[in-house]
């Protein structure tokens, strides 16, 4: 389970404060001199605030070889969770080894950790993950980030401000075990100042838009490197017609593909009912009626557009349009005629691998379309061959692994062919995209 915002302050301060290899305290005078007090006087402290920014862009300069440890474990002992995490190659020291209730979030153990170099981390981080000692393994390594030249700090709970800038733009942060150098990164940092004074700053990353992935809707011309028999099945159809669009799907498994996978989606649950006459519509009338109507999960009245919809309740539509014609008899009994009924729409989908050539399949396809007289749309599968996608509206492009991807064509081409791609994909500016659903435009 990944930690939130607030337990990796929590789980950063409360390794610190115990006495730290990571030095990342950040004096109010580091050069171990002060203003000179008078004999007798005593100064007055100036109060010392909280403050928070959260936000804030920041670029990893450089990584330290050190690093905050969490992960839970099972045992009652820190002593030998230590001696297997010296084990491990890189891991130099382990310093605060604690364990923590399981309160603060996801974790239960947290230490300390001193590597050869901070190349050495990624390595670590893997082997810390494949130990029986250990579950859930986040690492937190130490770095240098470049951030803006001046920064707003908040205290929300007091309602003030405060600008401050860190000396030559830089501090030291906590970022993710993936973080390099140069990338782009946003921090929260907590901050204590006195007066105009900051006396110490804890830096944690929030988001590194390297690795982290985003989702990307582009679309460009590919070439069909090669066709497949998988094929994907839509029939959308109204809410009174789901019991054939059931029949369908049961003359999809047994004619085309046992193996079919079918599923049934509704689009939208709210049943329109339009009247006949707008001006003569009593809104506190259909509302009594329908607030008494039994069956019915919730309505809505939209009298300026001379509907309302209804919502049935769970099980009371097993005879769909009956109960709809029960709703327009009542309201037409008491004078509110219904002119037209819009009904919400149910959605088959059906995966399908073909047992026969593509022509014979389609037409096997346009006999059931005509036995259940509903429209079956047909997607072929495709193979692209590409290293790339790229989002021009961005300039930025994304490689792809491993060299291709699937994408759903109309069933009319052949190998070779180019065609137009709307595609949604996963993808991150370091390990390229991840997940790519592309359909023919």
């Amino acid at each position: 389970m990944r930690l939130s915002q607030n337990q990796v302050f929590a789980l950063v301060i409360a390794v610190v404060m115990v006495g730290s290899i990571l030095g990342i305290g950040l004096g109010a005078d580091d050069t171990g001199t002060g203003p000179v007090i008078p004999p007798g006087v005593v100064p007055q402290q100036p109060t010392t605030i909280t403050y928070a920014a959260s936000g804030v862009n920041a670029k990893v300069i450089q990584l330290f070889p050190t690093a905050v440890l969490a992960a839970l474990t099972d045992a009652d002992d820190v002593a030998p969770i230590v001696a297997a995490i010296r084990q491990v190659p890189g891991i130099l020291a382990v310093e605060n080894a604690q364990f923590l209730s399981s309160s603060e979030g996801g974790a239960n153990f947290r230490a300390e950790l001193r590597f050869s170099s901070p190349e050495k981390m990624q390595g670590a981080f893997l082997a810390l993950n494949d130990s029986s000692s250990f579950s859930a393994v986040q690492l937190f390594p130490q770095a240098l980030v470049s951030v803006p030249q001046a920064i707003i700090f908040t205290n929300a709970d007091l309602g003030v401000d405060q600008n401050y800038s860190f000396p030559g733009a830089q501090l030291q942060s906590f970022v993710d075990s993936g973080a390099l150098p140069g990338d782009e990164i946003t921090i929260s940092i907590t901050a204590e100042f006195r007066g105009q004074d900051i006396s110490n700053a804890t830096a944690v990353i929030q988001q590194n838009r390297a690795t982290t992935e985003q989702i990307y809707f582009t679309s460009g011309t590919y070439a069909l490197a090669s066709l497949g028999n998988a094929y994907s099945l839509l029939s959308v159809a109204p809410r009174s017609r789901k019991a054939d669009l059931n029949a369908l799907a049961a003359k999809i498994t047994s004619t085309l593909d046992s193996n079919a996978v079918t599923g049934l989606q509704p689009l939208g649950e709210e049943t329109r009912l339009y009247f006949a006459s707008p001006d003569a519509l009593s809104s506190r009338d259909i509302n009594a009626f329908l607030a008494d109507y039994n069956g019915i999960a919730s309505f809505r009245l939209a009298l300026d557009s001379n509907y309302v919809s209804v919502v049935p309740a769970s099980g009371s539509d097993s005879n769909y349009p009956a109960f709809i014609r029960g709703i327009e008899d009542g309201l037409g009994y008491l004078g509110f005629v219904v002119e037209s009924v819009k009904e919400p729409e149910h959605a088959l989908r059906a995966s399908v691998k073909a047992m026969s050539p593509r022509e014979d399949f389609l037409s096997a396809i346009a006999a059931l379309s005509k036995e259940a007289a509903l429209d079956i749309n047909v997607m072929q599968g495709a193979i692209i061959d590409s290293n790339i996608v790229s989002v021009p509206d961005q300039n930025i492009s994304f490689p792809v692994q491993p060299g291709s991807f699937t994408a759903l064509v109309r069933p009319n081409h052949s190998a070779g062919d180019k065609v137009n791609l709307s595609i949604m994909m996963a993808a991150s500016q370091r390990n390229g995209a991840s997940s790519i659903q592309a359909e023919e435009s």
